[in-house]
């Protein structure tokens, strides 16, 4: 792979263009039902000439950028939801990043027809479609629905939001759907990425993420120690977490040994990671304890893209089992330093022992990647219990990710000419600035930590 290279937030963004999203599998719930992509999207037959309500999809999906059949389903999920949200309900949408001119028509329609939309992004978009949704949604500031942008971060001192949850009080007839995971609502979530999303009804964990919603929405510091959420089912962690690290602290809790559920190992507990960022110090203790656990027979897999130089003195150690097996999901076949495909989720699955549950099935997702700016920033981080269709689901989609290998290869068709020009001078300049001691080395790629 080749060495990834530091890209200016504004010029990596300018890349991104818009599109839609397909694959799913696994349910959120109670009752474990899996789905297939076409079920996921499917309206149900028509009975006696009527057309039943719009049933939105219950579970875990996947994109897959590779595929034009999986391109779809998250964004699709996204879409279909705002399309069947009744009127005098609500549509609420938290996102770092928004450039979807098909959302942006679809939440006017919504909006026409008497739903309540309200969208909340971070304070960097500047993209036409939400320009035109903002503008629209604002000819009536005595109603319930707006378009707005976050100063900074929006609950917090930080100067970045990055979430990216959805929620929706009623679609047909379902109540209280939430939606979470990687996925951003842009054209490059369903077209560059592998991203993955959980929907549930499960309204303890909807009413909770609608107050975050809320005190986004006052975009004011109002973070509390450990403010959060937890249930027999969720647990959700609010970020910035400041010098804390709850993903270490989780790993913390797994044992290797032991382990007699169906889906582990054997004997031994099985860990798929799928993590595109993963860097510095906070990155670095997460990494000491998935070592660990390797070292003492966990069944560890990972899937990145891009690792910071400890992380990687830790992961790829020839010390005790060696190296732990990680593949990168990075595609720059023009070496512009801005992939054409990469890796975007922030998961993980366990099966196996877990704080004394030796039949433990665990995801976890959420927008975080593993770095020390996720810590600072508004991040949510979701862990999903006693969810054995998810965990299975996620550890399958993980292992396939490990099977994909892409061409590197030059692209000889560059309808960027220019652009890629100034990207290669921008890369040299910060080179020989790091040569010359100038710099400590290269960055962390924006396009990356911000995505």
């Amino acid at each position: 792979m080749r060495a990834v290279r530091v890209v200016p937030a504004t010029i990596a963004l300018a890349l991104v263009a818009p599109l839609l999203a397909v694959a799913a599998t696994g349910s959120a719930e109670a009752t474990p039902e899996a789905h297939t992509a076409a079920s996921a999207v499917a309206k149900p037959a028509a009975k006696k000439g009527k057309t039943p309500p719009y049933k939105p999809f219950v579970g875990a999906a996947f994109n897959d950028s590779l595929k034009p059949g999986d391109r779809g389903n998250i964004l699709d999920q996204v879409t279909l939801a705002v399309r069947n949200t009744p009127p005098k309900q609500y549509i609420r949408l938290a996102v770092w990043n928004y450039d979807a001119p098909w959302l942006t028509t679809e939440l006017i329609r919504a909006k026409k027809r008497g739903a309540y939309v309200q969208v909340i992004t971070a304070g960097s978009v500047d993209s036409g479609s939400f320009r035109n949704l903002a503008k629209f949604l604002a000819q009536n500031p005595t109603d319930k629905s707006f378009a707005k942008k976050c100063h900074g971060a929006c609950r917090s001192n930080s100067k970045i939001m990055h979430s990216k949850i959805f929620m929706f009080s009623k679609v047909g007839k379902t109540k209280n759907l939430s939606m979470f995971g990687s996925t951003n609502l842009t054209g490059a979530a369903r077209n560059r990425q592998w991203n993955d999303q959980i929907s549930t009804t499960n309204k303890e964990l909807y009413d909770f993420l609608v107050g975050v919603f809320e005190q986004y929405r006052k975009d004011r510091p109002q973070v509390k120690p450990d403010d959060g959420f937890s249930s027999k089912r969720y647990k959700v962690t609010l970020f910035p977490v400041f010098e804390k690290n709850p993903v270490a602290d989780a790993f913390s809790k797994v044992k290797c040994q032991g382990a007699t559920g169906a889906g582990a190992t054997g004997s031994r507990t099985k860990i798929r990671i799928a993590v595109a960022g993963w860097f510095n110090g906070y990155g670095e203790e997460i990494a000491r304890r998935v070592r660990s656990l390797w070292d003492r027979g966990c069944d560890v897999r990972i899937v990145t893209t891009l690792l910071g130089r400890g992380v990687n003195r830790v992961l790829r150690s020839p010390a005790g089992r060696g190296a732990i097996p990680i593949h990168s999901l990075y595609q720059d076949r023009d070496d512009d330093g801005v992939p054409e495909r990469y890796l975007h989720m922030k998961s993980v699955s366990i099966q196996g022992v877990y704080g004394g549950n030796t039949n433990a099935n665990l995801v976890w997702t959420g927008s975080p990647n593993w770095s020390a700016r996720a810590a600072r920033s508004d991040e949510i981080w979701i862990q999903v219990f006693d969810a054995p269709v998810l965990a299975r689901a996620y550890a399958n989609h993980i292992d396939y990710l490990r099977t994909i290998v892409l061409d590197q290869g030059d692209d000889e068709e560059d309808p960027n000419t220019a652009l890629r020009t100034q990207l290669r001078q921008y890369q040299q300049a910060r080179k020989l600035m790091a040569k010359a001691g100038l710099i400590d080395g290269p960055a962390l790629p924006d396009w990356l930590e911000l995505d």
